[in-house]
């Protein structure tokens, strides 16, 4: 159900004073995904008219005027529909994320700019607090251009010094920081960052993030990430990923962030056809579910009846595209469940053997898991180092997340046991899973044996295999 809300300044139908600038105003639709459900609404939002070299009347909203404009509380992330120069005649549109807060949000029509804002913890709305009646300076550069900008800087990693001068700012973040070259919020009042509006409150949460953000930065360019703009970029926000994260807890540890970066370099690469690593992967992979039963196959039906798309197991561990696979991850993930759990996994497929629409997809499914629990706990965001979990421990050796796919691998073979489900609601009971995982990582498990006992006392089935 969408809840429609309509915010409007209360003085946007003003004229503008004589003397002032020109102001222009933008319509701003907008997509709020508040859970349990979709908010949706409208804002005006006035800005002043600049001119160009040509002395022409230009205007441009930046993203933090959108942002102190928005009628509701909480740290939102933004993306905002994008036509791009294309010569077709029917130009498809983007969603862009909105990283820097300077950049013009880019519009659908002149003045008609949509959007979708994702809370990174939510909040309820705030409708009295509107937009502040005030005029913003305003240079008419193009979205292209900042983004081309944007691309271009390059930030250096927090110095220890840099660092330290976090020790010292007052509990509501006040003091300036030492250098400008690491200020990710300096410019126009009320523009926020992510180290200093993810935290979940309290003295100290600001500093402790921003520690957390210089070492994620250096671990990032160890792991072979591209970290675009620094510091900066690698606040900046996650979207869905971070919405999902569960709320309290501590920062991740240097060992559980190298580790969850690791993974996240997993994520994002796709099985590589002859690369000796990747290939390796497979061999391992059909030792732990076939063992001796079968020599080894690099293609044929064997992967498909294991849950395979095709014949082709590359196929299935690739990265994004239309089945938004998992890549390395889903590979590894599966290794790690057929190896460490070998019995478990030869009931599977024996118990799923068939290709109809009531039997589980074994491999596919792992990859699904591989990907969907990578959102949840933090391991595919970009800005994990400002965020806090109670499970972040668990993840400091790559074991921890692959335990946690084969446990909610096992809640789900359960579910769709015992309601004799079919392919038609794999969604429903990938869901399900995915919420008994999130309730063993909200108990703050710090090993895989603590992971195995939250999971056990929570879901005595898991463990039965």
């Amino acid at each position: 159900m969408a809840t429609v809300l309509e915010a409007q300044s209360p003085d946007s139908g003003a004229a503008p004073a004589r003397s002032g600038p020109a102001l222009v105003t933008f319509v701003v639709n907008y997509e709020i995904m508040m859970r349990p459900e979709v908010v949706s609404g409208t804002l005006q939002v006035q800005v002043a008219a600049g001119k160009d070299q040509a002395g022409r009347s230009v205007a441009a909203l930046k993203l933090w005027q959108l942002r102190e404009r928005f009628p509701f509380e909480g740290d939102f992330f933004f993306r905002a529909k994008y036509f791009p120069k294309s010569a077709s005649a029917a130009p498809r549109h983007v969603w862009l994320d909105l990283v820097d807060e300077e950049v013009s949000v880019p519009r659908v029509k002149e003045r008609l700019i949509e959007i979708k804002a994702t809370p990174l913890f939510e909040t309820e709305p705030a409708l009295d607090s509107l937009a502040r009646q005030s005029e913003f300076p305003l240079s008419p550069d193009e979205w292209d251009a900042a983004r081309q900008a944007r691309g271009a800087a390059q930030r250096a990693p927090l110095s220890a010094a840099e660092l330290a001068s976090w020790d010292s700012e007052d509990a509501d973040g006040s003091a300036e920081r030492a250098s400008s070259g690491a200020a990710a919020d300096r410019g126009a009042p009320g523009r926020g960052t992510a180290a200093a509006s993810v935290a979940a409150g309290g003295a100290g949460s600001k500093r402790g993030s921003s520690q957390t953000a210089g070492m994620m930065f250096s671990l990032a360019k160890k792991a072979g990430l591209n970290v675009g703009a620094g510091f900066a970029g690698l606040l900046r926000r996650a979207g869905a990923a971070a919405a999902e994260i569960i709320e309290g807890g501590a920062p991740p540890t240097e060992a559980a962030a190298a580790t969850m970066l690791g993974l996240q370099a997993d994520l994002r690469t796709p099985f590589r056809t002859g690369e000796e690593e990747h290939e390796a992967s497979l061999v391992a992979l059909w030792s732990g579910l076939f063992h001796e039963a079968a020599p080894f196959e690099r293609c044929g039906r064997a992967w498909v009846e294991a849950g395979c798309i095709s014949e082709d197991p590359a196929d299935t561990f690739a990265a994004g595209g239309p089945t938004r696979a998992a890549g390395l991850l889903g590979l590894h993930a599966a290794v790690h469940c057929a190896s460490e759990h070998s019995e478990a996994m030869q009931d599977l497929l024996e118990r799923h053997s068939s290709e109809d629409e009531t039997s589980l997809r074994i491999l596919s499914t792992v990859n699904a898991l591989a990907r969907e629990l990578a959102t949840r706990t933090g391991v595919s965001a970009d800005n994990l180092g400002a965020m806090r979990a109670p499970f972040f421990r668990l993840m400091e050796e790559p074991e921890g997340f692959f335990e946690l796919v084969f446990l909610a691998l096992m809640v789900l073979d359960h579910v769709w046991t015992e309601a004799a489900a079919t392919q038609a609601r794999f969604s429903e009971v990938l869901d399900l899973a995915l919420q008994r995982a999130a309730a063993w990582l909200a108990t703050g498990p710090t090993s895989v044996d603590a992971l195995r006992a939250a999971a056990q006392e929570a879901d005595e089935i898991v463990l039965r295999i």
